[in-house]
């Protein structure tokens, strides 16, 4: 699946921000599939959107960052009908937007064979607009022919337990999307991190497709065989690129090293860290102040009271000989 996934893509550019990837918890990963096109998530959608069309051949579609939705009653409402009418006049039967279209919109849409969806992820809509062509609009007015794009096909089907929306036959650039199917959110996740890896790797094959025998030797030994077998024969393969790569990286360590004429060294380094030296026995236990500092609690309170009694005793001689 991964190999299609990246044969579907221009083979010149190979452009891997053209894979999607989408999740859906359930099923097993054998059910996973492969779609040559854009899909999406459908999105939040407001009432009259069921009689909308949801399958178009060779439509016209226009990419907004407009928000479609009515927030005042009466003084936007006029504003609101015109872009509406605006969007009609380009001839797009399909309309997507980053920003919401509200409910108003959803079936004035609606009224004229219209399909609309509000809320696309940017992500997936700077997809569609690299796949089908155009642009995106941050206004209603001035659209042209040239900033609207088009597909083979568009449709909403259902996908296990989401709907999506798909894209087919986009001219501007080949694109796929992959849907991912497993029992558990973080094992999707996984596979997904996995998935990222695997296309990588395909794609570096196709640019750099030399190989050499693996095991950094031509002959190795064979276990099943017990003897002297010829990887390359034995199907035992390595990209060249991985060799390459690593025999520059060692090149420039060498020289990095050898270019070092002389080392400088911090005298202050060779002195010791420490500081003076603490008073021995229990004194030294007294002036660390307390617990904390490795001395168990029965051998602190015995030099603490050790070292009051003598305190006491001092204070009690001078008196009696100040008397």
């Amino acid at each position: 699946m991964v190999v299609n996934a990246v044969l579907t893509l221009d083979q010149e550019e190979l452009n891997e921000k053209l894979i999607g990837i989408k999740r859906i918890p359930g099923g097993a990963m054998q059910d996973s599939l492969l779609i040559n096109g854009v899909a999406f998530k459908k999105t939040f959608s407001y009432a009259g959107f069921e009689q909308q069309p949801k399958s178009f051949k060779n439509p016209k579609i226009l990419s907004l960052n407009v928000e479609l939705e009515l927030k005042a009653e009466k003084d936007n409402a006029e504003v609101r009908i015109e872009d509406l009418e605006a969007i009609v006049k380009t001839g797009a039967k399909v309309v997507l937007s980053k920003l919401p279209i509200g409910d108003l919109a959803t079936q004035y849409f609606a009224d004229r064979d219209i399909f609309c969806a509000g809320r696309v992820p940017a992500e997936d809509l700077n997809r569609v607009v690299n796949a089908v062509g155009g642009s995106i609009q941050s206004t209603c007015s001035d659209i042209e022919d040239k900033h609207l794009g088009t597909c083979e096909s568009f449709d909403e089907r259902q996908i296990g337990g989401e709907r999506f929306n798909l894209l087919n036959g986009c001219p501007a650039a080949k694109t796929c999307t992959l849907i991912l199917r497993g029992g558990a959110e973080q094992f999707i996740a996984e596979v997904e991190r996995s998935l990222h890896d695997a296309i990588m790797i395909v794609k570096r094959t196709i640019k750099n497709n030399l190989i050499v025998a693996g095991g950094a030797i031509w002959y190795g030994v064979d276990i099943n065989s017990e003897s002297v077998a010829d990887n390359f024969a034995a199907f035992v393969w390595e990209p060249a690129l991985v060799k390459t790569n690593s025999i520059s990286a060692a090149t420039e360590a060498a020289c990095l090293i050898l270019s070092v004429d002389e080392t400088v060294k911090n005298p202050a380094s060779d002195k010791p860290q420490a500081g003076p030296p603490m008073p021995r026995g229990g004194m030294q236990r007294a002036l660390k102040s307390g617990r904390g500092r490795g001395i168990p609690l029965m051998i602190y309170h015995y030099e603490a009271r050790n070292l009051s009694s003598r305190t006491s005793y001092i204070e009690s001689a001078e008196s009696d000989k100040a008397k």
